[in-house]
């Protein structure tokens, strides 16, 4: 074996090590990425629902000041139906979230994967240069 396949099979040990190191690296900031994106997720919902209980709250300070009563007829209408608005666009703003956090979890595993491959494609390649 020469000095030219020693050389090689190193370099080719070397790059497993490099591309299993940058899988999991790339894994880690996609698992991170997950996270924020649920952050994100759990704001979004609150600054929702909080807008959601100041528009129901200004409808009944509406109808109060012109003398209609908010538990019955029309106005209780309205009402309910800002209530099912509000909960529809939480339900989206969950939906939405969820799939944003799978998707960066999904590219996490990926990466990993693919860092396992390089890694596992480069010592074979070593091996190969080291036996021949």
């Amino acid at each position: 074996m020469g000095l030219g396949s020693i050389i090689s099979a190193a370099g080719a040990v070397v790059g497993a090590l490099s591309g299993l190191s940058a899988g999991n690296e790339n894994a880690r900031l996609a698992a991170y990425q997950a996270e924020r994106e649920r952050e994100r997720t759990r704001v979004e919902l609150e600054r929702q629902r909080r807008f959601a209980r100041q528009v129901a709250g200004t409808q009944q300070v509406q109808f109060a000041a012109a003398g209609v009563r908010g538990d019955s007829g029309s106005a209780l209408d309205i009402l309910a139906d800002t209530a099912a608005d509000a909960a529809l666009d939480a339900r989206l703003i969950e939906a939405g979230g969820s799939l944003r956090e799978a998707a960066a979890m999904s590219e996490a595993k990926l990466q990993r994967s693919q860092g396992r491959s390089v890694f596992v494609g480069g010592l074979l390649s070593g091996a190969a240069e080291w036996l021949g």
